[in-house]
């Protein structure tokens, strides 16, 4: 309007001037605005760009920015009337609004970091405020962040406080970007929204999901299912007939509106938009998907349609929590549907939550592949649907094209495919080092381009893959649902629909690979059998290798990329993976990823390495034939349940794939019955995850209901699978990780064996490599330990849970057969806390290895549940006191039990060490390559490492008289005896404790010292209470100091 000249009223000219962000506004132009823009969006409700009817997704949208305009902190989109936006002083793309409001009672601390105030509903641990710092910085400076924070360290908490005041300052100056919040399962928006609720902060947001989660048509998804068709395309049909049923004048729910969606017709009713906006669209309400359902559900025909309501409350909110493939999706992120009319990237803030699945992720939305039979049916199919339809046309760009001409266009791309295939079928095969492959492009040296490849299909033909042929699928697909809803459909065109869903996907995974040759290997397999048995003939596909060409669509767009999660590690490889973007090298944040640690105290998890199994004692290595292995499974099986038998309430148990899984416990089901029955007496239910998706609610429902109960349950789960991740096992949903083996991606499946080939050329090519390129093998194998680190996040959920994790394979050892030391690939907080099992490496009794692991766990489950209830004790009234305060409350009254496990290990080794029969391996056992091996975890500074006791003859029959003797019935602790302990008062005592001085004849000068206290004591008592009444007896006699000091102590095993 003011570039036309039109006159217009002084209230639409203030508008204008308002969203063209001029500073020429008057006093009063706010009011002025807001009037005027409500008079803009009266007039536009009426008509459309050419004085036609407005849809009702355009008529919801126009009712709910009215509305926001009338509640006086409308955020409006500074594009969304393109002729107003001339002059913009901020970014276009940038909403414009006020600060969103606080909650005075959630507004508990206070942090400022740099020019932002951020509101805590809590103290802030440290964890968070690295976060909170590192994400301010990014937002600030437009950078890209890695931030990695262990789960249960408040990460999304931390997140959310940063980028919402951020957002708030700039609100307040006038104008500021949206933030897209991206998780990866709709489980986990419930997850992120629930944060939120907690926060004092209160934006307007939307959550947006698929039509699966959010559809409430009962008829749609019924005839989905029974013409098995997708939900999206039954969804088109429906909304199609509502939509015509509409321009016929024919009202919703009527007879003749049969198979309309209903909730769609009433979609851009004034209720339905005054509902929705008063419980969902106003600012300072927090909400998720059910509460969107219940708001859109209303009687009379008031109701709306979900889906599209939050797609287009998405569109003014100031955050907004999606899915992954909102994000990375090019085919969904670039979607122009109407009701995403004000979707974008650009300009955005973008936080991929659980980004450990970045790199994946991204190359699966890059990579393509297609066999010859199923390139032969799509050819088919376009080239049948004008015959059955001869008079039909499709409006492409203002012009009617016959639908034969549309047809002949698109079938193009399939049927080349289809000829260069068959002619690859009858060449010679190549001599490529790809197993099941003929034929491999964009290898390096070895092979030729990829680019050659493409030009060899004939794929690089000018306007072949453009954006003109997309644009006819989409137009072929809405005349196709439209001759559905007028009843002039064959069951055959059903079918086409699907054809084109597909014919876009390769035409858009096609065109990234003809832009970038060099990031992408194709491959022509051999002949192989489809799922009916039948031969599906060879195949050919585009991989994607370098992720960053996904991640570059996006973040280049984006203001600021923050990339969470609480497994990132071994972070190194997902920055070197990224490293083909440019817009990641550039704007990477110079500090580097952040690597939190986690603000659970030491004694709360154990961490441990097994490398021999029970009973044989043979090493505990998996390979791939091993699941084929009985004696191999026996063991593994008795492995399981003597853990299952120490770990309480839930365990979880991850394999490295269902073929693994499958085979082990159909053979303790089976020929190994005992195990099975073994496991069942051990845990009250035993739930094994399923490889599909319909059955994970009952399996979960089933294990959380059992863990709960007394005898706890066990869960076999899958790494990458379901279970690893989006579901949060919470105290005792999960006290135990077992990780066996360790889980390598499939050495002989192409696309890894091409990875690997890809990743080597990289490096050969030097100056045309990327920079930090990760070489084939370590790409390899950070993909296992990711996995691990990912499935050991299960367990220790936050600040008050516990738990015990387990490697059960000798890779993960520092020493002994088959050890590779893998556990330096372990996230790093994790590290100081691993503790290798047998303790002695040349040990080959099996069975006292296991019976002390199994005293171990009992003891960490004895003495966690303590330590959290004191550590609960010290959290009372943290609202009260600051930050610093609480923390050194904490470490104050938790150094003293650190230091006591210090010495405890210490003597616990060290009497190990006094066996005649172990004596001679002290120089190896004393000479470890990392420096933890005997201390716990908790403090290693001022803990020097032990030299051997000195050879004296008196020891060695003392040792050797103690183990003649029988053992006690109950084993509580690990290790052998404590030796001879004298009680001296230190001098000045602190008030209260026991300086623990005198060790014994022979003890090294450099011995631990430690402080004691009442409740120590009592832990060390109480763990002889249990070896016995003698031992008991004597336990205490000592520990108070009230037995004779010459007299030495009967061993007892304790801490």
């Amino acid at each position: 309007l003011v570039r036309a000249g039109q006159p217009q009223p002084k209230e639409e000219l203030a508008a204008a001037q308002r969203l063209a962000g001029s500073v020429a506004v008057p006093d009063d132009g706010a009011d002025l605005a807001r009037r005027g823009e409500r008079r803009i969006l009266e007039r536009a409700e009426s008509t459309g760009g050419g004085g036609g009817l407005r849809s009702v997704v355009e008529r919801l949208r126009d009712r709910l920015d009215r509305l926001m305009l009338d509640e006086g902190q409308g955020s409006r989109a500074a594009s969304e009337l393109p002729e107003l936006a001339a002059g913009v002083s901020s970014p276009v793309d940038w909403l414009r609004g006020s600060p969103c409001s606080l909650d005075p009672a959630r507004c508990i601390h206070e942090k400022r970091i740099g020019r932002d105030e951020l509101w805590f509903p809590f103290v802030p641990l440290a964890p968070q405020l690295q976060v909170a710092e590192r994400a301010v910085k990014a937002c600030e400076q437009g950078g890209i962040a890695l931030l990695q924070s262990p789960t249960g360290t408040g990460k999304t908490v931390a997140l959310l406080a940063a980028v919402l005041a951020w957002q708030r300052r700039h609100f307040a100056a006038g104008a500021a970007p949206q933030v897209i919040y991206g998780v990866r399962t709709h489980a986990q928006l419930r997850q992120a929204v629930g944060e939120l609720r907690k926060m004092p902060y209160r934006p307007r947001m939307a959550v947006i999901g698929s039509r699966e989660h959010t559809c409430t048509n009962s008829e749609v998804i019924a005839r989905a299912r029974q013409g098995r068709t997708p939900l999206n395309h039954a969804c088109r049909q429906a909304t199609r007939l509502a939509a015509q049923q509409e321009r016929l004048g024919i009202s919703a729910g009527s007879q003749s509106c049969q198979g309309a969606c209903e909730a769609y017709a009433t979609l851009g009713g004034p209720k339905h938009a005054q509902r929705v906006f008063n419980k969902c669209g106003r600012r300072g309400e927090i909400w998720d998907v059910e509460d969107l359902i219940g708001a859109c559900k209303a009687p009379a025909g008031d109701g709306g349609c979900p889906y599209y309501t939050s797609h287009i409350l998405a569109g003014n909110a100031e955050i907004v929590f999606c899915p992954h493939n909102y994000i990375m999706d090019p085919a969904v992120s670039q979607c122009g549907s109407h009701h995403r009319g004000r979707w974008s990237l650009r300009g955005r803030v973008i936080i991929i939550d659980e980004a450990h699945n970045l790199e994946q992720g991204c190359r699966d939305a890059g990579s393509v592949e297609v066999s010859l039979v199923e390139l032969r049916q799509l050819s088919s199919a376009l080239t049948a649907l004008p015959t059955r339809h001869r008079n039909l046309r499709v409006r492409v760009r203002g012009q009617d094209v016959p639908c034969a001409d549309v047809c002949a266009e698109l079938v193009r791309v399939p049927q080349r495919l289809a000829a260069f295939l068959e002619q690859q079928a009858n060449a010679p095969q190549a001599s490529v080092p790809l197993a099941g492959l003929r034929q491999s492009w964009g290898l390096g040296q070895s092979t030729a381009g990829t680019a050659e490849c493409l030009r060899a299909a004939g794929l690089t033909e000018h306007g072949l893959l453009g954006r003109a042929a997309e644009e006819l699928a989409v137009e072929l697909t809405d005349v196709l649902l439209r001759l559905q809803v007028e009843g002039r459909a064959v069951p055959e065109d059903a079918v086409v629909l699907g054809v084109l869903d597909r014919i876009r996907e390769l035409l858009a995974k096609l065109q990234l690979t003809v832009r970038h040759p060099s990031s992408y290997v194709m491959g022509i397999s051999s002949s192989s059998t489809g799922s009916s048995g039948s031969s599906s003939g060879p195949s050919i596909a585009a991989w994607l290798m370098a992720p960053g060409v996904i991640f570059e669509s996006f973040a280049a767009k984006a203001h600021a990329v923050l990339l969470a999660s609480g497994t990132l590690a071994p972070i190194a490889g997902l920055s070197a993976e990224l490293s083909t973007s440019a817009a990641f090298v550039a704007r990477s944040q110079p500090e580097g990823p952040l690597e939190a640690v986690h603000v659970v105290e030491p004694v709360q998890v154990l961490v441990s390495t097994v490398a021999r199994f029970p009973g044989s004692g043979r090493v505990a290595v998996s390979s791939f034939g091993s699941w084929q292995d009985g004696d191999f499974l026996d063991d593994l099986g008795s492995a399981i349940a003597s853990l299952a038998e120490a770990i309480p309430a839930g365990v979880l148990c991850f394999f490295p794939s269902y073929a693994a899984m499958d085979s082990a416990v159909s053979a303790w089901q089976g020929g190994s019955r005992r195990i099975w029955e073994r496991l069942q007496r051990a845990k009250g239910d035993i739930q094994v995850e399923p490889r599909s998706s319909e059955r994970l609610a009952e399996i979960c429902s089933a294990y959380t209901g059992a863990a709960r109960k007394p005898r706890g349950a066990l869960c076999f789960a899958v790494y990458r699978g379901k279970v690893s991740e989006g579901l949060s096992f919470e105290d005792d949903l999960c006290r135990g990780v077992v990780c066996i083996g360790v889980p390598f991606p499939q050495a002989r499946d192409p696309m890894v064996i091409a990875k690997r080939l890809w990743n080597d050329s990289q490096r050969v090519q030097g100056a045309g490599g990327a920079v930090g390129t990760l070489s084939g093998e370590q790409w390899y194998e950070l993909q296992a330990y990711r996995a691990v680190n990912q499935a050991l996040g299960r367990c220790v959920r936050h600040l008050y849970d516990y738990g015990a994790l387990i490697l059960l394979d000798a890779r993960w050892s520092s020493k002994g057969d088959r050890s590779r030391g893998l556990r330096r690939y372990l996230a790093r907080w994790l590290q100081p806390l691993v503790e290798e099992w047998p303790r002695i490496v040349a040990s080959n009794n099996a069975e006292q290895t296991w019976r002390d692991l199994g005293d171990r766990l009992r003891i960490h489950f004895d003495v966690a549940p303590r330590e959290v209830r004191r550590l609960k004790g010290l959290g009372d009234g943290a609202s009260q006191a600051s930050a610093s305060q609480i923390s050194s409350q904490i470490s104050t009254q938790t150094s003293d039990v650190a230091a006591f496990w210090a010495a405890a290990s210490w003597w616990n080794s060290a009497a190990s060490r006094s066996n005649a029969a172990e004596q001679a391996m002290e120089p190896d056992f004393l000479n470890r390559n990392t420096v933890d091996e005997n201390v716990p975890p908790g403090n290693h500074q001022g803990a020097k490492r032990p030299r051997p006791l000195p050879d004296s003859s008196a020891a060695a029959a003392a040792a050797a008289a103690a183990a003649a003797r029988p053992r006690p019935p109950v084993q509580v602790a690990t290790a052998a005896a404590i030796r001879t302990t004298t009680m001296a008062r230190a001098a000045p005592p602190p008030p209260g404790r026991w300086w623990l001085s005198e060790m014994g004849p022979g003890v090294p000068p450099e011995a631990p010292r430690l402080v004691m206290g009442p409740s120590d004591l009592r832990a060390v008592s109480h763990g002889a209470a249990h070896a016995g009444r003698e031992h008991a007896e004597q336990g205490r006699e000592r520990l108070s100091g009230s037995s004779s000091l010459d007299t030495p102590m009967l061993p007892f095993r304790s801490p």
